[in-house]
This record gives structure tokens, sequence and C-alpha cells, in this order.
């Protein structure tokens, strides 16, 4: 049988089939493979890192040190939020708590004076990438005596423009965002 035959037995639109399979497999003008006019030229990135920061601090008076570690804080970014309780730093008058999931974020309280005395400095640190911040983000940390409910701090703002930096050049991540609540 001669393919001229074979291709009569095929039917029409297995023919057209076939042709398709085949004419997709070229891959230009005479089978070769067309390249770009101008050359495609891709940015030379450096490994320099840098952090996003939106920070805070206040001043906090407690009644005794000891209380400390029955405080609850709660950091808001945006509509998510995240608590946690204050622990001591080994043999140390400060406190800290690390918060990691949906916010990234630290907050330590230390003294504002040295002997240390019940005059303790709050400072919280929203931390990740920077694409995570945009201008008009809205942030809210609240300080509760756990015992009492007593509110020892209750802050909200909105930040409207961030500081950015990109140590690897403009075309290069990371991105990084810095700001400061207050």
């Amino acid at each position: 049988m001669t393919q001229a035959m074979g291709l009569r037995r095929l039917g029409r639109h297995q023919c057209i089939g076939l042709w398709v399979l085949c004419g997709s497999l070229s891959c230009g003008f005479g089978g070769g493979i067309s390249l770009p006019q101008d050359p495609v030229s891709v940015p030379s990135c450096g490994e320099a890192r840098c952090d996003s920061e939106i920070a805070y601090t206040t001043p906090l008076r407690v009644t005794q040190i000891d209380e400390i570690v029955g405080y609850t804080i709660t950091l808001c970014h945006r509509e998510v939020c995240a608590s946690g309780a204050f622990w001591r730093v080994l043999d140390t008058s400060e406190f800290g708590v690390r918060f990691v999931g949906p916010i990234q974020a630290s907050a330590r309280l230390r003294s504002a004076t040295s002997p240390p005395s019940l005059d303790y400095v709050l400072s919280v640190v929203f931390e990740g990438p920077g694409e995570d911040y945009q201008p008009g983000d809205r942030f809210s940390i609240r300080v509760i005596e756990t015992k009492s409910g007593a509110t020892k701090v209750d802050f909200a703002a909105t930040v409207q423009s961030y500081r950015e930096e990109r140590p690897n050049g403009e075309a290069c991540p990371p991105l990084c965002r810095a700001a400061s609540l207050s």
C-alpha cells in the first residue's frame, strides 16, 4: 500500500489532526529556532539583605516588676492580630515577646534607668517583607495587665508613607520599608 492510499484511509478529520501535530513541531521558517532581535538583559543583583521595621516606642510605668510577666500584648497590622505574654529575659530586668506567624514582630520592655526602677520603655517592631507593608496600613498595640484587666497601653496609627530601601539596586530584591509609629 502506498502512502497516498494510507492517508486516504485515515479520513478527513484524522488527516487534519495529523497535519496539526506535524505542523506544530516546526520551530520557525526552515525548522530553525527564531531568536529575539535585541539581546535580553537580566539585572545583576547582589546578595545584600535588609529588614523592614515599623517601630513604636513609649514609656510604661509598672506597679511592681514581677507583674510584667502577667501582661498580655496584642499587635495588629491591618485586620490581622496576634497576642502574647511577656517572659523575663534570663537574669535581667528585661522582658520580651516574639511573634511568628501571620504577624512577624517583637516587643521588649526595658528598664528606663539603671539600676532598674518602675519606669520602663516598651519597644515594638513589626518585621517581615517590605511588600507586606503598604501606605494606609493601620497598626495597633495594646498591653493589658491580665490579672486586673487594666489597660497599660492602647495605641493605634495609620502609616501614610514608608522609607524604602533596595540595597541591591532598584530592579532587584529585597524591598525593605521602615516607619516610626507615633
